[in-house]
């Protein structure tokens, strides 16, 4: 679940609003397992890192499904439409950074074959968000394999 935070427990930094593509919602507390966001009411909430981890499993339906959704509905009817309102714009950034990854990765052209040019996605992924388990790294993967392939 999330949970109001202070301000001093984010260092001062100012969370972004969450609209506006200039405006980044994920503002990382690296003394903690949190990302701050600001919520429906203009409230400073935390998304456990876990959560979110979790989450993005949900919303590509690895495990549940044979093919990826990427389905907002899943995350809603799993954590409610409060709770998943806040994850949903988390996530949506997370996997727009995922597919910006592969582009830098391709462009760059340094990868030898596509298992090279995956493990470099996802290792580049990892090192910049290191809290984003395995497996929701896996479940962006398998969703952005069959996204390109299918």
């Amino acid at each position: 679940s999330y949970k109001d935070i202070e301000a001093q427990h984010m260092g001062g930094d100012r969370v972004p609003d969450l609209e506006g593509e200039s405006k980044r919602a994920l503002h990382h507390c690296p003394r903690s397992r949190h990302w701050a966001v600001r919520g429906p009411l203009g409230q400073t909430l935390a998304l456990d890192t876990a959560l979110l981890s979790e989450a993005i499993v949900v919303w590509t339906g690895k495990g549940r499904f044979n093919l990826p959704e990427e389905n907002d509905d899943l995350v809603l009817m799993e954590y409610g439409p409060e709770l998943g309102r806040a994850l949903l714009p988390q996530i949506h950034l997370l996997w727009d950074e995922y597919w910006a990854t592969y582009s830098s990765v391709d462009e760059a052209g340094i990868a030898s074959d596509e298992q090279e040019r995956d493990r470099m996605v996802d290792d580049e992924f990892r090192a910049r968000h290191p809290w984003v388990t395995d497996e929701a790294v896996e479940a962006f993967g398998w969703a952005y394999s069959y996204d390109t392939y299918f």
